[in-house]
């Protein structure tokens, strides 16, 4: 495969790493494109979006991994724009940058933030044929705080910090007391809008959808209550997957855990490939 350092966008101020298999055939498989990780740079979180781009290189995905602008490389933007429009704006760079080496279909893969964005563009943009979404974002709910909280209930240094007022449980505790207003209340019902929203126009395209969880994040417990009731009311014909990496932390730490997680997108995103071929959907 070969790697090399690329600049793109209206200015040339987007910088990014092109990974491509020598021997790919023109348009033959959709190109990857990485989002950042909050202010992660291209890496991604341990370098696990290097080795998930060389693998799906290896599978025919031409991977592009670049910095949106003002985070890693890529300079801010000048200008008014909101930080949401201007990501729109480069992954509709890293597109067109794309589209002229051949591409045609995009599959789009983000780890936290870097999943709400991707979702965000995907909604907004017909090019998307699939997407990979790493726990993506969800208001934690009961079951998260009964599994992550219960088991502290025996343990007495956990006691010793609530009582001293250094525990987390105890800033929740006390939040909970406090009048909530209902402009919050409204905040957060936005919020999971935003993120739900672009599902109906995914799954009326026939995008693929994968969501990936790792088991010490609150989506664990979230995708049951929050998002599983909508996806069950559409229909992806056979196109949505759901795999969750219970032994995994958020930022995929370990070895293993990044193997596995490469694995799991690497045979969606073939799967996906042979679904759209026989399709006729290219």
């Amino acid at each position: 495969m070969t790697e090399k350092a690329v600049l793109f966008g209206e200015t040339k101020s987007l910088v990014g790493i092109l990974t491509e298999a020598e021997t790919a055939a023109p348009n033959a498989s959709p190109a990857a494109i990485f989002f950042n990780v909050g202010l992660i740079h291209r890496v991604g979180p341990n370098r696990l979006y290097v080795r998930l781009a060389r693998k799906l290189a290896a599978l025919g995905f031409p991977a592009l991994r670049f910095d949106l602008a003002g985070i890693g490389d890529s300079p801010p933007r000048s200008g008014g724009s909101s930080f949401e429009e201007n990501v729109l704006k480069d992954v509709a760079a890293a597109m067109d940058f794309l589209a002229a080496r051949g591409a045609r279909r995009y599959i789009l893969i983000g780890l936290c933030s870097g999943a709400d964005h991707a979702l965000r563009v995907a909604g907004r943009d017909e090019r998307v044929a699939g997407l990979a979404l790493i726990d993506p974002y969800a208001a934690p709910t009961s079951g998260f705080f009964l599994h992550r909280y219960l088991p502290r209930l025996f343990n007495v240094q956990s006691w010793r910090r609530f009582v001293t007022g250094k525990s987390l449980l105890w800033r929740y505790w006390q939040r909970a007391r406090r009048p909530r207003p209902g402009a919050k209340a409204a905040e957060q019902a936005a919020r999971r809008n935003e993120v739900v929203r672009p599902l109906d126009a995914l799954a009326r395209r026939g995008a693929d959808l994968f969501f990936i969880y790792s088991g010490a994040g609150s989506p664990y417990y979230n995708y049951r209550t929050e998002l599983k009731p909508r996806l069950d009311a559409l229909d992806f014909h056979g196109r949505l997957g759901v795999h969750i990496l219970k032994e995994a932390d958020h930022t995929f730490t370990l070895l293993e855990s990044q193997a596995e997680l490469i694995d799991a997108i690497a045979d969606w995103a073939v799967a996906a490939r042979a679904r759209r071929r026989t399709d006729g959907a290219g």
